[in-house]
């Protein structure tokens, strides 16, 4: 997996920084990672950092923007967020369940990322007419534009599957990195494409010029007979992949390491998340510098 210095480039103001309590359950997870576990039906949301152990839970503060429980049911959408200078500041942003079509403040409930190593917010307030600057204009933009690649991936994927009569039920597609001189993608191994089926198992693809092409028998997570967009979750790990099943409540590490990819090891939430908590979706991605990202 590729590793590039991650430089996040500050151009929203007024961040809301989470205040929220911490205890510290390690996992010995291999990577730096901050993962984001969350349940649409209580509205409880937790982060977990890979490094360190620590456990935040992001709604103590009422006055905060991640605090969700005056707030519409969200769905969590990863993002990319690519600068002019191609510099990326990876965010999670929530948007209302009930979302479609572009995305504005109208359907935001809060964007959040890193300054340095700090996880904070912004509110759609940010980004309604009345307040909104040509910055977070700007934001706006590449943030629809990457939902755009996004279906577009999703569309690729979504057939590759279909001619193993599956259906789609997630996926995630690692960075690839590009020369700086000459705009040419770095010689590396083909970009494999994760795809979680509706039956629980993951595909990975790679692209050829005859199209997405499956480069192994799929993957069969423990336990997991099934699975949906909005009760899964799928992220980087330094040589594959983080998953998360609503239906089993376990993160599973999928990886290769100079074999098949294969489940590597699985954790109950209960290990390093509350016992009372359970998650209907998760997101991840990367904490400062160094940080694995996404495309």
């Amino acid at each position: 997996m590729k590793r590039l210095s991650l430089v996040l480039i500050l151009l929203f103001a007024g961040c809301d920084s989470s205040d929220s309590d911490e205890s510290s359950s390690s996992l010995e997870i291999e990577g730096d990672k901050t993962l984001i576990f969350y349940n649409s039906n209580t509205q409880n949301q937790y982060v977990y950092f890979t490094e360190t152990g620590e456990v935040q839970n992001l709604n103590l503060d009422s006055e905060s923007n991640f605090y969700m429980p005056n707030k519409d049911r969200g769905t969590m959408f990863y993002w990319a967020d690519e600068y002019t200078d191609g510099e990326v500041d990876e965010k999670v942003v929530m948007l209302k369940e009930s979302f479609e079509g572009n995305i504005s403040y109208q359907n935001l409930i809060y964007i959040g990322h890193f300054h340095d190593t700090e996880l904070a917010s912004h509110s759609p307030d940010e980004f309604a007419p009345e307040n909104i600057s040509e910055a977070k204009v700007n934001a706006l933009i590449r943030l629809n534009d990457y939902l755009t690649e996004q279906k577009e991936i999703e569309g690729e994927i979504s057939e590759a599957l279909s001619e193993e009569n599956e259906t789609l039920c997630n996926f995630f597609v690692p960075f690839h990195e590009e020369h700086e001189e000459t705009g040419e993608e770095e010689e590396h191994e083909e970009v494999p494409h994760f795809a979680l089926s509706e039956t629980g198992k993951l595909y990975i693809f790679t692209e050829e010029e005859s199209g997405l092409q499956k480069i192994q028998a799929p993957v069969v997570l423990d336990g997991v007979t099934e699975c949906s967009k909005s009760g899964s979750g799928i992220t980087s790990s330094p040589e594959g992949v983080f998953i998360f099943s609503e239906e089993t409540q376990k993160l599973y590490l999928v990886d290769a390491h100079g074999m098949d990819y294969h489940q590597h090891s699985q954790w109950s939430l209960s290990e390093f998340l509350p016992n009372s908590f359970e998650a209907t979706q998760m997101i991840g991605f990367g904490l400062g510098e160094d940080a694995n990202h996404t495309h």
